[in-house]
């Protein structure tokens, strides 16, 4: 279950979440399955026959955050390699607009951030703008514009 699948991503249970995914197809994420980028208060929309399928990679939970984006969150990079690796959209967003490169910035996981922007690591794009307009170097809302 995706439940069970974000509580090993969240606790760094790296050979669980590889026996978890094993079965899906080594296949990078296509753009093409996203029908807008970012709702407010719902976050990134896909595809009806994508959203239908009993397990995907982009699946979320009740902050629309996916597998890669509870990876970011918590620094997990040999996992978030996993996760691009067989699907996961490194530039999902979640209710709040967050992008895993957001929460890898603002958790300062500067390795893991590195790797997600590179063109041959995550491919994630750095100029997506959560819901308070701040980019993935500005933070995750308005206060930590004052910090």
């Amino acid at each position: 279950s995706i439940e069970e699948l974000l509580g090993w991503v969240r606790h760094g249970k790296f050979k669980k979440v590889k026996e978890g995914v094993d079965s899906l197809p080594s296949r990078r994420f296509d753009p093409s399955l996203v029908t807008s980028p970012y709702i407010e208060d719902f976050g990134t929309a896909y595809l009806d026959a994508y959203e239908r399928e009993a397990f995907n990679l982009n699946k979320i939970d009740e902050f629309g955050n996916t597998l890669l984006t509870v990876a970011a969150q918590n620094g997990a990079l040999k996992i978030a390699k996993l996760l691009v690796l067989k699907g996961a959209n490194p530039n999902h967003q979640n209710k709040q607009g967050q992008t895993p490169a957001h929460f890898a910035n603002a958790y300062e996981f500067f390795d893991f951030l590195t790797w997600l922007l590179a063109a041959d690591g995550g491919g994630a794009d750095d100029s997506i703008e959560n819901r308070f307009g701040l980019g993935v170097y500005d933070g995750l809302d308005a206060m930590a514009l004052e910090g």
